[in-house]
């Protein structure tokens, strides 16, 4: 790890355009100076004027805002190698697609091991998304990755030295943007859209909450995350199935204007991946289940439903995003059934328009009766629409095994609404801090802070599986956003995750854990004058770069030793009292240990110790780096 990483980090996760959870990291051509020049993919242009007319043609059924360009760029097969000072290997290559406002990558192969990072960012680097880690990993080995906006990307893939898996990523598609997906009020809209915050939306502010944006296959769409008969937040959505496949579509929560307007709000608190579970095309409804579970910190809300079949009076409303705009709303009076699988609308107030397409109709109890399918028209006033019927799709799938897992299958259910108390599904590990650290931690200082939301006493905390005991007390339970971990040493550099559960609910984030910039040496438990019993023999931990040789000292004296130009230690009395334990290699883990028998002496003897790296190779390097000074008393 160069030290620019750490003075670059900051700034670079400042300008990061992106929201899906990534983990700490900089991309090595930041800080490596690698070679500028990579090659370049250039991908077509589509034709921008043919598009828009098929998609006025198709009535936006589902809104279209890219155009799906085939990559097929295999890391082992294109772009440009090279290797980094810290001996980590670097994968990069360049994407173009002349005149898109975004580029939306999708790795049709996304494996990666501890150790592996994946970084997508302009030539100025002004824009970074990542770092992508094996946290990012999905069920079927791809990732679909928020668009990202201008023509051009470079993406990087950094692999440390140590890891020992075969590299498996590969760009299967490059989705064109021509409609400007970044941002929507390029869209088509319509001055009969109304928003959510308008006076018509003040009762479904608890609804709202439930329903997103998806992106997915260069389509835009709308969906509604469902409630089961456990309560539990399970994060199962309900869209059209003439949306498409979702599998690796991203999902923006909280898109909405502050006011009674369908412009402005962020797209920022998104997440991606989901799995198929049933799809209907003559109900045009598909159930999926979201790969990772919403962060509490989106305030989630999951819809309650109604299976009825039997047309209902009262005030019913349909909420999506118009337009790929910010979260807006319909008013109906009543829903009638249309043959056997459809609704069938006639809006008193607002209508809707492409991007709608999967918003969930809602009875008058708020609760979903269907997504949106399909229109007459798209003129305010005069419009009919019709919506997949949630009963029939519930018969004909079988859809009782998600939703009713209880055994019993209500005709209604109401939603759940994980903010109201600290009941299943509120767990939320927000952030870990710090977000990188070295290996090897000399000193009894190696707390970290977990901060999130939903924390109790009986919270248990795990780094890579492993729970960690609360006797003797390595994890602190400070408040309910605040728990702190005393950091155990980990056999492998990369991610650490560390992992947070409660009951049935919990979640989860990587720490990332790098060799440290200079050597470091650990005596005993690393305290300054800690007690060493002689019978017990002398506790020793080294850290370094991996494949470095480490030369072990210790002397009774802590006056200095200077050889200038080759090395200075804090420690020898000018090398007349400078014994060595010996020389050992730095393992892939990035540290190691060993015990050395040792005399009784009789009495307290004040020890000091010190490493010098000797690097990995010859000649040496001069001046040899040497690691901090430990000191110990031995009886």
């Amino acid at each position: 790890m160069n030290s620019r990483y750490l003075v670059l980090a900051p700034l670079l996760l400042a300008g990061v355009a992106a929201a899906q959870r990534t983990q700490p990291g900089v991309p090595a051509s930041v800080w490596a100076q690698l070679p500028a020049e990579i090659p370049t993919a250039v991908l077509p242009t589509p034709d921008v004027a043919q598009l828009m007319l098929e998609d006025e043609a198709r009535g936006h059924r589902p809104l279209r805002y890219g155009e799906v360009l085939e990559a097929q760029y295999d890391c082992d097969e294109y772009g440009l190698w090279d290797e980094a000072p810290d001996g980590s290997f670097v994968w990069r290559m360049r994407l173009h697609s002349a005149g898109a406002f975004s580029l939306g990558v999708v790795f049709d192969e996304f494996v990666l091991s501890p150790g592996e990072q994946v970084f997508l960012y302009d030539e100025a680097q002004e824009n970074v998304l990542g770092a992508y880690t094996e946290l990012n990993n999905q069920p079927n080995g791809q990732l679909g990755v928020e668009p990202f906006p201008g023509d051009t990307l470079v993406v990087e893939f950094v692999r440390q030295s140590w890891v020992t898996t075969p590299a498996a990523l590969s760009i299967g598609t490059v989705t064109h943007d021509y409609r400007n997906v970044t941002s929507p009020t390029h869209f088509v809209g319509g001055s009969c859209l109304i928003g959510i915050n308008c006076p018509q939306g003040a009762n479904y502010q608890d609804e709202k909450r439930g329903v997103f944006r998806t992106l997915a296959n260069g389509s835009l769409c709308s969906a509604a995350l469902i409630n089961n008969t456990n309560n539990d937040g399970t994060p199962y959505f309900l869209t059209a199935e003439h949306c498409g496949n979702m599998t690796n579509g991203t999902f923006a929560f909280n898109f909405e204007a502050t006011n009674c307007s369908t412009s402005g709000g962020s797209t920022s608190q998104s997440i991606s991946g989901a799995t198929l579970l049933a799809a209907d095309s003559s109900r045009d409804s598909q159930l999926y289940r979201m790969n990772a579970n919403v962060p509490s910190g989106y305030a989630p809300y999951f819809l309650g439903w109604n299976r009825t079949n039997s047309s209902i009076g009262g005030t019913i409303v349909t909420i999506g995003h118009g337009g790929g705009n910010a979260k807006n709303m319909a008013v109906a009076n009543g829903a009638s059934t249309s043959g056997f699988n459809d609704w069938i609308v006639d809006w008193t107030d607002g209508y809707i328009i492409g991007g709608n397409s999967g918003g969930p109709l809602l009875d008058p109890s708020g609760r979903v009766i269907g997504p949106a399918c399909c229109v007459n028209n798209f003129t305010c006033g005069s419009q009919v629409a019709w919506y997949g019927r949630f009963g029939r799709f519930w018969n004909a799938d079988n859809l009782e095994q998600w939703l009713a897992p209880t055994g019993t299958a209500p005709t209604t259910l109401d939603g759940y609404d994980p903010a109201n108390g600290p009941g299943p599904g509120s767990l939320d590990l927000i952030a870990v801090t710090p977000a990188v650290i070295p290996c090897l931690i000399p000193g009894t200082d190696k707390t970290i802070v977990l901060s999130g939301t939903g924390f109790t006493p009986q919270t248990q905390v795990a780094v890579n599986g492993v729970t960690q005991a609360t006797i003797p007390a390595n994890v602190q339970y400070v408040s309910s956003t605040e728990m702190r971990l005393d950091m155990p040493q980990v056999d492998s550099l990369g991610f650490a995750t560390i992992s947070v559960t409660d009951g049935t609910a919990s979640d989860m984030l990587g720490v990332l854990v790098q060799a440290p910039t200079t050597p470091q040496l650990q005596t005993g438990n690393g305290d300054a004058g800690n007690l060493i019993l002689a019978f017990s023999g002398l506790d020793l931990k080294y850290a370094g770069t991996p494949g470095d040789l480490h030369l072990v000292v210790y002397s009774t004296s802590s006056a200095p030793s200077d050889a200038p130009g080759i090395v200075s230690l804090l420690l020898g009395a000018n090398f007349t009292n400078v014994p060595q334990v010996g020389v050992f290699a730095i393992p892939a883990r990035g540290w190691d240990e060993l015990n050395l028998p040792v005399s009784s002496v009789g009495f307290i003897l004040t020890i000091y110790s010190q490493s010098v790296n000797l690097g990995s190779s010859s000649p040496l390097n001069f001046p040899l780096e040497t690691s901090n000074l430990q000191e110990f008393q031995m009886l």
